[in-house]
């Protein structure tokens, strides 16, 4: 399987009851993005979630892997937080998946070339680091999603200025 199903997000969410909860504060002083996130590391309970990601990755991508994730983020913005127009200059490649589908607004929008990303929850998303990217206010609910960071040095084989 390549998605997560509605009950395996839902798990994916209540690992926040287990690890540490860090504040967008911790990272971003006097910064406008507000969010939570949680450090979700591999381990023997949490190893289903990496190898999902990486079989995802093997099946539609071209990437070629050279480090494999040992951390993956769990984020949570609540109702009028959002990212601003951003690129992430510590990856090469990112990968993601919308853990729920309950709230308005939210929506991720990568940059060259312009495409919304799928709120359909479990719908797993790839993108480079380096193409613009931004999460748009949410204007109901809260947003959970899970993003995967490969760093610099981590991946091969990239097609530069697409999204996969």
């Amino acid at each position: 399987m390549t998605r997560f199903t509605e009950e395996e997000c839902d798990k994916i969410i209540s690992l926040s009851e287990s690890f540490q909860r860090h504040s967008s504060e911790d990272w971003w002083k006097g910064h406008e993005t507000k969010y939570f996130a949680w450090h979700i590391t591999r381990n023997t309970e949490t190893e289903w979630i990496f190898q999902r990601l990486f079989n995802y990755i093997k099946m539609y991508t071209d990437v070629k892997i050279v480090k494999e994730l040992e951390v993956v983020n769990l984020q949570n913005l609540k109702t009028g937080n959002k990212f601003e127009l951003h690129y992430d200059k510590h990856s090469d490649f990112n990968i993601g998946c919308c853990l729920n589908n309950d709230y308005d607004g939210g929506e991720l929008i990568c940059y060259n070339p312009e495409v919304t990303m799928s709120k359909i929850k479990g719908e797993l998303y790839t993108f480079y680091g380096d193409n613009l990217h931004e999460v748009k206010q949410v204007t109901r609910g809260e947003r959970w999603s899970l993003i995967g960071f490969f760093k610099k040095g981590t991946t091969e084989n990239k097609i530069r200025n697409s999204l996969i």
